[in-house]
């Protein structure tokens, strides 16, 4: 699990940010908190302020999706596109863990799907929440102070982690997160890895059931369904290292459990490839016109003082040279001007404004 982008935060945050500060909802809750404890809305605003920080730096996330039974071969073309590179595969899991019902929390993480919610729609599943919590208040407040205000902090941190720009919503997120900083594991592994040529902190979940614990149905085996290997230039070569890993890993039947997608997305990312050596060629030259433009276009605004030399630039512009002899006819022209502007042992005469259009002493 790593956090290499706090994006993936912030947009959460802000439409709890939001709905708590400008909406009728938010009105309503922090007057339901208010109402539920002394001194209660205060306590969860300090407490939630001082773990934003945390929410975006030290949130740690493996993203998965949901899998359907009609991508069982070909995956999800906008998932290759996304995410597969050019040598990409789709792992894809069992979920009995997510499902258990009883589920373990020695691991410390927690699954949960992710909102693909605008403004307007946060607003309108918070207001559900809030009309929730008024209708249950009598209960809540028969319970534990504290333990209210840790499931107000939690829905609250997982309300901003898990919710996502509605223009995602065909990932089927879901998200597998860890706190550190809220409740630690002695079963994670954490370590320093370079991710995007980046070093960052990880956290690595064992694939190992902990029966002591209530934890069953991770180890690779009974996890693992299927690798679907993308659209790349060695399908054949690579399914035959996912086979022989997997055998060592101990699934059973593995030749039957790797497939091939055929989309031809290959075939689009070649014709592309194709085209862009004549690309590279007209941005060359391109840059070279631009540089040929440049130094003319130079020459007519600094040569002010030189009529003689300016009349043989209009001369030979006008004469439709080619590259070269442009080119040529530039650098004698510059050879010139530096000439006037230096005395006969090569000091310059005046300032930089006199030679060369610039303002400064001449040092």
């Amino acid at each position: 699990m790593c956090m290499n982008d706090f994006m993936e935060v912030q947009y959460g945050l802000q439409r709890l940010y939001n709905v708590y500060r400008t909406s009728e909802a938010g009105d309503r809750f922090k007057s339901i908190l208010n109402n539920l404890f002394e001194g209660f809305r205060a306590e969860i605003e300090n407490f939630f302020d001082s773990f934003t920080w945390h929410l975006r730096t030290h949130t740690y996330i493996t993203c998965v999706s949901e899998h359907k039974t009609e991508e069982d071969t070909l995956g999800r073309l906008s998932m290759w596109r996304a995410y597969g590179g050019t040598n990409g595969i789709a792992l894809v899991m069992n979920n009995a863990p997510f499902e258990a019902s009883e589920p373990s929390d020695v691991l410390k993480i927690t699954g949960s799907p992710v909102a693909y919610y605008d403004d307007k729609k946060f607003a309108e599943k918070f207001g559900e929440i809030v009309n929730n919590v008024e209708n249950g208040a009598h209960f809540i407040k028969q319970r534990d102070r504290n333990e209210i205000k840790v499931r107000i902090l939690r829905m609250l941190a997982y309300g901003a982690v898990c919710t996502k720009h509605p223009g995602f919503e065909e990932e089927l997120e879901w998200r597998i997160i860890h706190f550190p900083w809220w409740e630690e594991s002695a079963h994670l592994i954490k370590e320093i890895e370079v991710i995007q040529g980046a070093p960052q902190t990880v956290y690595k979940i064992p694939l190992e059931d902990i029966p002591n614990e209530g934890l069953f149905g991770i180890t690779i085996p009974r996890l693992f369904d299927r690798i679907i290997i993308g659209p790349t230039r060695d399908p054949l070569a690579m399914r035959e290292a996912f086979v022989d890993l997997l055998d060592k890993a101990g699934v059973e039947q593995p030749r039957k459990k790797v497939f091939l997608s055929d989309i031809p997305l290959m075939a689009m990312s070649n014709r592309n490839e194709a085209r862009l050596p004549m690309f590279r060629t007209v941005i060359f030259i391109g840059l070279i016109a631009s540089a040929f433009a440049s130094a003319t276009l130079d020459v007519l605004v600094n040569a002010a003082s030189f009529s003689a030399t300016i009349q043989q630039q209009l001369e030979m512009l006008q004469s439709n040279p080619s590259p070269a002899e442009l080119a040529e006819k530039t650098i004698d022209y510059a050879e010139s001007k530096k000439g006037l502007c230096q005395g006969p042992e090569g000091r310059s005469r005046g300032t930089y404004e006199d030679c060369y259009g610039q303002r400064g002493a001449t040092p």
